[in-house]
């Protein structure tokens, strides 16, 4: 698999995820028993699925503002290659 660089598109695109998951997260959480009313749905789920999009919010944010991937976050079909890049025998990656 080959990596995909983040661009100015992708950024924005994880951006504007990350508001959005994030403000329903916090009406989740702040206001369960009114949005239960409303939605006609229980109050317990919907404070979890708050906090849970919190937690995702934070993640996709994270993941917007990072300059490059973490290492190892491209795969790589080869477990040699992963222990000594560049040189690796098996698959005859140089």
């Amino acid at each position: 698999m080959k990596h995909i660089p983040m661009n100015s598109f992708l950024r924005g695109a994880l951006g504007v995820d990350a508001v959005a998951s994030g403000a329903m997260g916090i009406a989740l959480s702040a206001a369960p028993g009114l949005l239960a009313r409303v939605l006609g749905l229980p109050e317990t789920p919907l404070y979890y699925i708050g906090v849970f999009l919190i937690a995702y919010a934070m993640f996709v944010a994270w993941t917007a503002l990072r300059s490059r991937p973490a290492s190892g976050a491209t795969a790589n079909p080869c477990a040699a290659c992963a222990r000594r890049p560049g040189r690796c025998r098996p698959c005859a990656r140089a």
